[in-house]
């Protein structure tokens, strides 16, 4: 399902302010002690590479984003009630994993990517989308 212009601005929106609201996490948030804070690096990439993708792939659902103990962020999504798609932003902010996950057949396809992956997954979100039928 196609979201229309004023959708993804909304979408934007709310995951730009998820991103913002997890860059405000204390040290400790996870269990007292552990829970590392947010990397500023991992903030800008997500918001970065999010945004892009929202706006240039309105069928994409919006992600939802949470953080990871060691510091860094993760974005996820159900693609067609099946797959489950995740990237990881690293405590460095480099890109650390791509993948997806088929949630009937257990199937798995990860994508190894570095630093420089930014461009390249939304250049090959159209490649990707399409390899989970």
């Amino acid at each position: 399902m196609d979201i229309n212009y004023t959708n993804r601005v909304f979408a934007i929106q709310n995951t730009l302010d998820r991103i913002g609201e997890l860059s405000l996490l204390d040290k400790g948030w996870f269990d007292s002690d552990h829970g590392e804070f947010i990397n500023i690096t991992a903030v800008c990439n997500a918001k970065y590479l999010l945004t892009q993708l929202i706006l240039d792939y309105p069928s994409l659902p919006a992600p939802r984003v949470y953080p990871t103990p060691e510091g860094g962020l993760q974005a996820e999504w159900t693609i067609k009630d099946t797959w489950a798609l995740e990237v990881v932003f690293s405590h460095s902010g480099i890109i650390s994993n791509f993948e997806a996950t088929n949630v009937v057949t257990g199937e798995n396809r990860e994508y190894e990517i570095g630093f420089t992956a930014l461009h390249a997954i939304s250049r090959n979100m159209p490649y990707f989308l399409s390899s989970l039928s």
